[in-house]
């Protein structure tokens, strides 16, 4: 994994284990998109820029993930979503039981929600 998805793949093992930190970040940054989006509803920034728990699951798309994880944008966010979606990080995620999903999708990869959910199997 290269740095980017290495610094992805570790927050997320931040919010499996319900870190206080990490999850106090996505708090934070959901109440501020909040408040963006209360403020001017009709703003595209607040439509590609959501991150938040619903029902203890962790629902992104992927720029607020980028804004999470990089305040200071380092390097661009085109940069970060090619590394991560060639990198190996369901693969990895899955060695601890879990998967990065679709949750909604916009039909577009930047307005798409992602969540972050336990790999289930089929009942026999």
């Amino acid at each position: 994994m290269c740095i980017k998805s290495d610094v992805t793949f570790r927050f997320l093992c931040q919010i499996l284990r319900k870190d206080e930190t990490a999850t106090q970040r996505v708090l934070e940054l959901s109440s501020t998109l909040s408040q963006l989006s209360n403020s001017s509803p009709s703003s595209p920034t607040t439509i590609t820029h959501q991150i938040k728990f619903i029902d203890d699951v962790l629902v992104f798309t992927l720029q607020a993930l980028y804004k999470l994880l990089y305040p200071e944008d380092q390097g661009s966010y085109e940069q970060f979503r090619s590394i991560l979606y060639a990198s190996n990080l369901n693969e990895e995620l899955g060695k601890l039981g879990y998967t990065v999903s679709i949750y909604e999708s916009s039909g577009k990869v930047d307005t798409t929600c992602y969540q972050l959910v336990p790999i289930t199997t089929p009942s026999e």
